[in-house]
């Protein structure tokens, strides 16, 4: 009974007739979990006990799941035959259990080599596929961070329709959030923020109904409703919801207006501006929506084919990855240049404040993404509509505008926090300046020679003598001044008339607003970013410091380079109840474990390590 049900079950699928009735049938419906009130992501993993990483993953499927069912992830388990020809369930509780007791399913889609996950959106996007739990939970963040933040406005109201304004944007909100799928914005301030990305957009699409966005990409993650009640004896309720990002059309919702049920009236212009939303047919691993008989079995390949495979697969990635770092560092030139004529703009008095804000408008608009200037150009933006001007960081120096952000431990994305990282918490900095690169031996020697700093950075060091201390050494002119004490970095930041940062500027500066674990945008870390000890090779392999600036793919999201990695930094600021000042970032003879944003050390101010040197900062 169970081969004729399969048999018949594939014939009526290759003519594309009844693919997701059998799915359904199969215990598997996708489409269903994702219509479901308060479900945003569906994630679907192929399990068995013969399986060691899946095994293995079981109590991270459990942590990923308790984490983030709240914020709407749902999580299926297809679990396969196990040795005994029977299903076994993974031993805690998902939100639903599949016995795949003919692996239909992983033929399906093709999981027939274990680990393999999938990841859908509430749209219907499939976000991952065939992925381990750790690259489900990296989409799961991606997703989380363009998650579609919604403001409503309400255009036009025609008379008789008995609603006012205020009314129908109240309702609106409400309806919204009932309907759980988009997130609508809650403050003054975050409506504040997002107004002002939607007046660097090209503003005069969004009159244009025919600037219809690209209907297969993820909602924007900054988007506007607009609300309008047409004229006329038949009165028509109209939601327009456009990308804050695009300036195009997203989708639109149009209903006939009950005066006397406008509750009514807008739950059905929701309801139809959602179903637009969705993709017109959920995305599956396969090319189509029709169900493909499983490929025919082949001979296995001999250990000699399976290496040259393995050598070719080895050699195409490795291309793969020259080509994309060539185009990642191509966009990083592209945009830094854009940006230096940009905030040059910015800054230049004699233009009038419509040219200044249109280049910034245009820079924000042609670089939307892993952009680290992003937030210097708002606060120019925010800047120059209150009448006040722009302040340009001297040269050597970054922007990091003032405002609030997350310091201190985030363990959604870090569970390798001590003590003194907790509680992570929400604070307020007001604009700095901070140095794009450590202090280096070339920049400390200037100093010396002035008569102001001391020479004597090789005495007096607590471990390791001073075989790795750069001064005086050959060569390392541009390597960062290490084997200073606290005294001696803060009379070189005042002699260049400068300061030590804060902890609380530090951490800005190399984090951003983003909650990020490392200064970059990678959840992982490696000698890509850093100067770190990486596997048993300290400094990458150099067993020393390297020159400022080496690590360009570690910058922070304010162009600052090597906070992370390289050596500690001294601010400011006193380390909790001991005498002890405060350092941050790690060094090139740390591992991984140090090297995150929220990670501090504290050591005494005399102390002079070859891990240790210094970078100044400013007042706005």
């Amino acid at each position: 009974m169970g081969l004729n049900r399969r048999i018949l079950g594939l014939a009526l699928g290759v003519a594309g007739v009844l693919a997701p009735k059998l799915a359904t049938a199969q215990g598997l419906d996708v489409e269903g979990w994702l219509r479901r009130p308060g479900v945003k992501l569906v994630a679907v993993e192929f399990y068995a006990t013969w399986c060691k990483p899946c095994m293995a993953a079981v109590p991270k499927w459990k942590a990923l799941h308790d984490k983030y069912r709240q914020d709407g992830l749902r999580l299926v388990v297809i679990a396969t035959q196990d040795a005994d020809g029977a299903c076994a369930n993974p031993g805690w509780a998902p939100d639903e259990v599949i016995c795949d007791d003919e692996g239909f399913l992983a033929e399906r889609f093709g999981a027939t080599t274990l680990p393999a996950a999938y990841l859908w959106g509430w749209q219907g996007h499939l976000l991952a596929k065939k992925a381990h739990v750790e690259e489900v939970e990296a989409q799961i963040e991606r997703w989380m961070r363009r998650t579609p933040r919604v403001d409503v406005e309400v255009e036009r109201v025609a008379r008789g329709a008995r609603i006012s304004k205020r009314d129908l944007l109240s309702k609106l909100r409400a309806e919204l959030n009932r309907s759980d799928k988009l997130t609508v914005v809650a403050t003054a301030a975050e409506r504040k923020k997002l107004r002002d990305i939607v007046r660097k957009s090209l503003s005069s699409g969004f009159a244009d109904d025919k600037l219809a966005c690209d209907a297969t990409q993820e909602v924007s993650a900054n988007s506007l409703l607009q609300a309008t009640i047409t004229g006329g004896t038949k009165k028509r309720l109209q939601l327009k919801l456009l990308s804050a990002e695009r300036g195009c059309l997203v989708a639109s919702g149009t209903t006939r207006w009950n005066p006397k049920k406008p509750s009514v009236s807008i739950g059905e212009a929701v309801a139809k501006l959602a179903k637009r939303l969705r993709l017109a047919k959920t995305q599956y691993p396969w090319a189509s929506g029709a169900l493909a008989a499983p490929a025919p079995k082949v001979q296995e390949d001999s250990y000699e084919a399976l290496l040259a495979k393995a050598e070719a697969a080895k050699k195409a990635a490795a291309e793969a990855e020259a080509t994309a770092k060539a185009q990642r560092a191509a966009r990083a030139e592209k945009l830094d240049k854009a940006w230096a004529s940009v905030s040059k703009i910015a800054q230049t008095k004699a233009l009038s404040q419509r040219d200044r804000l249109g280049a910034l408008a245009r820079f924000t608009r042609d670089f939307p993404d892993d952009n680290p200037h992003l937030e210097t150009a708002l606060d120019y933006v925010r800047r120059l509509e209150s009448g006040e001007e722009p302040n340009a960081a001297p040269e050597g120096m970054v922007e990091v505008p003032g405002g609030d952000f997350y310091m201190g431990c985030n363990e959604r994305v870090d569970s390798e926090c001590s003590g003194d990282e907790k509680p992570g918490k929400t604070v307020h900095v007001p604009g700095f300046r901070i140095d794009t690169t450590e202090v280096t031996v070339a920049e400390y020697k200037k100093c010396v020679d002035a008569g102001v700093c001391s020479a004597d950075v090789a005495s007096q060091i607590v471990k390791g003598g001073d075989k790795h201390c750069n001064w005086g050494k050959t060569g390392r002119a541009d390597h960062p001044i290490n084997c200073v004490n606290w005294a001696s970095a803060e009379a070189y930041c005042k002699w260049a008339g400068k300061r030590l940062p804060s902890e609380k500027e530090w951490e800005k500066a190399a984090r951003g607003t983003d909650r990020r674990k490392y200064a970059w945008a990678s959840a992982s870390i490696s000698c890509d970013f850093a100067v770190l000890w990486d596997d048993g090779r300290r400094g990458c392999e150099r067993g020393s410091t390297w020159p400022v600036g080496s690590k360009s793919s570690g910058a922070s999201p304010y162009g600052a380079q090597d906070m992370i990695g390289n050596v500690w930094e001294w601010t400011s600021d006193w380390y909790s109840q001991y005498q002890k000042r405060s350092a941050r970032g790690g060094a090139w003879n740390y591992g991984p474990k140090y090297l995150r944003v929220s990670e501090r050390s504290g050591l005494k101010p005399e102390w002079r390590l070859n891990g240790v040197g210094f970078r100044c900062a400013q007042s706005d």
